[in-house]
């Protein structure tokens, strides 16, 4: 192999199958989404979505939300259907009751967009970092147990995520929370 030929692996986690019309857009690292999200690395894939770490150009070295998080939805998941409302209830989140108690403890769309693919058109979510689940966070403790105290405040911040998105008229199926 020549010095300007790469090599490549092309396994794919979450299978080839999934990149289809209809399904995941195909993502390099160093693609650019809408003019400013520049991919580093992938973080992770669900049953609709891959997600990925991101450099956002158009903000300050340094600056909190210098990287970010990329959520790709599948073509499928809008524009079929059987759509999936996770943009409209993120943003009615996001724009509602600030000065609860829970709000602070939602990891809040930071911005959204729409991209044109091979596969169709995707639904891009932008989030915050945020740290690791309570899974692997406890690998960090002996014998995997979170302690006492430590679990008490995570339970605390759930319950009033929670008591925020049903204040705000959503039922939630997965749970997300920052942990500050």
């Amino acid at each position: 192999m020549g010095s300007s030929e790469t090599s490549h692996d092309f396994s794919i986690e979450e299978g080839c199958d999934a990149y289809r019309p209809g399904g995941f857009h195909p993502v390099y690292i160093g693609d650019i989404f809408n003019d400013r999200y520049r991919v580093l690395n992938k973080i992770g894939y669900g049953a609709y979505s891959t997600v990925w770490l991101v450099q956002d150009a158009h903000r300050e070295k340094g600056h909190e939300h210098e990287y970010l998080a990329l959520k790709i939805l599948s073509a499928e998941c809008y524009f079929t259907d059987h759509p999936v409302f996770e943009r409209e209830i993120l943003r009615h989140l996001r724009d509602g009751n600030t000065t609860l108690a829970g709000y602070p403890y939602i990891c809040h769309l930071l911005d959204d967009f729409e991209h044109k693919g091979p596969n169709g058109t995707h639904v891009c979510l932008v989030f915050p970092l945020i740290g690791e689940t309570l899974r692997s966070f406890g690998a960090w403790f002996k014998d995997s147990l979170v302690p006492y105290l430590t679990m008490r405040r995570f339970t605390i911040q759930l319950v009033l995520a929670l008591d925020y998105a049903h204040d705000q008229g959503v039922i939630h199926t997965g749970i997300y929370i920052c942990i500050l």
